[in-house]
């Protein structure tokens, strides 16, 4: 029975009937032929119990962080490039000035007239119908669609409808693989993409300093991924044991893109590419190390040029293209990545548009003519 002059100074009930669980657990462990618990085994209950919990009995990790493991990270949090961005390596640098896509990839310019016929008869592309042309009627309409956006003020959703009609080009789909062994593209919408096998979020690289877990369940508003098709059909099946291929026909993502409605939410569109775009660097780097150090070569530089990827945020009818670049040791070792502009604009004028497409097709040759069969390549020699 209670003494009612000291009944402040009992636990609450709740702790009592943890206490006499860990008790009876105990005096069991007294019968005959019983296991005498262990210290570790006490110290387990006594955690679990919550009681005398307090700051000293914490991991290493869980002092370092600012919210509870459990909890992921959000894009729009004010700390978020300093709290999840920057611990693992991620940068993101907005100061680099604009530039031809040309002089970036290192080609020759495109034509103004007939850009689709120009890419098509490229070696490797003459099945691929993603190319935009800059013909002086689709310029305007562009111009036009964006003003009258902008003056109704028309949400999120319009803009990137809009865009993914226009802009942002998709091939026609086949339930089957088409026996055509060409390089092509596969537009996703909103594809959740979350780590898996072969699928791995780039680690924290310091863990004595202050910042947040993030999970890297995410999902892009548009991506472009890399087509089975390409692959040899001998060994389509067991790709996945090497990288991570969703949807049973696509792979190796190289270029991500993020809406909104305008410039106020610009640096969460900023953070949501960067998360996307760094998992997708960080397998693609993986898989190129596991490759060197499976056939026991040493890293180079020009194992390094290949790797990239790409993406571009829209605010409204501004758009931002950005390259992010993986940032290593000696040894090729990951150290981080590094997210740099490559061109800043918007579709307000038929000048603005003509460098939005520049750079798009450029992107989309890149991914189809070195991203892709690099990926290939580094795929059948970790096969022999």
């Amino acid at each position: 029975n209670r003494n009612p002059h000291t009944e402040n100074s009992y636990p609450p009930d709740a702790d009592v009937r943890k206490i006499r669980r860990l008790w009876a657990k105990v005096m069991a462990s007294k019968r005959p032929g019983a296991m005498r618990p262990t210290k570790a085994s006490l110290a387990k209950a006594k955690m679990d119990s919550g009681i005398g919990s307090s700051a000293s009995s914490r991991s290493p990790t869980q002092a370092t962080t600012s919210t509870p493991t459990s909890a992921s990270a959000k894009t729009n949090e004010h700390d978020f490039e300093e709290m999840v961005l920057r611990p693992r390596g991620i940068h993101i640098d907005d100061t680099t000035k604009s530039g031809l896509a040309a002089i970036h990839f290192g080609v020759d310019e495109a034509p103004v007239k007939g850009l689709s016929e120009y890419y098509r008869n490229i070696s490797g592309l003459s099945e691929s119908t993603l190319w935009l042309d800059a013909d002086e009627s689709f310029l305007i309409d562009i111009v036009r669609e964006y003003d009258s956006m902008k003056e109704y003020s028309l949400n999120e959703a319009e803009h990137a409808t809009y865009a993914t009609e226009n802009l942002l080009k998709r091939e026609i789909r086949n339930t089957r693989l088409p026996k055509s062994r060409r390089w092509m593209a596969e537009r996703m919408i909103q594809l959740v993409a979350k780590p898996e096998k072969g699928w791995e979020q780039p680690p924290v690289l310091d863990r004595t300093v202050p910042y947040k877990p993030y999970n890297f369940d995410i999902r892009p508003d548009c991506s472009y991924w890399v087509s089975l098709q390409a692959f040899n059909p001998l060994y389509r099946k067991i790709i996945r044991e090497y990288v991570s291929v969703r949807k049973d026909r696509i792979l190796c993502p190289y270029l991500t893109i993020e809406f909104k409605k305008d410039d106020s939410t610009l640096r969460k569109a900023r953070n949501q590419v960067a998360v996307a775009s760094a998992l997708a660097l960080y397998n693609r780097w993986k898989l190129k190390k596991d490759r060197l150090d499976a056939v026991k070569k040493p890293w180079s530089e020009r194992h390094e040029k290949v790797l990239k990827h790409y993406a571009l945020t829209f605010a409204g009818r501004s758009y931002e293209f950005w390259c992010i670049e993986p940032t290593l040791n000696s040894q090729g070792g990951w150290i981080g990545c590094r997210m740099y502009h490559l061109v800043q604009n918007d579709c307000e004028s038929r000048e603005g548009v003509g460098w939005f497409v520049n750079w798009i097709n450029e992107i989309h040759r890149w991914g189809l003519t070195v991203h892709g069969p690099s990926c290939e390549r580094d795929i059948r020699s970790e096969e022999h």
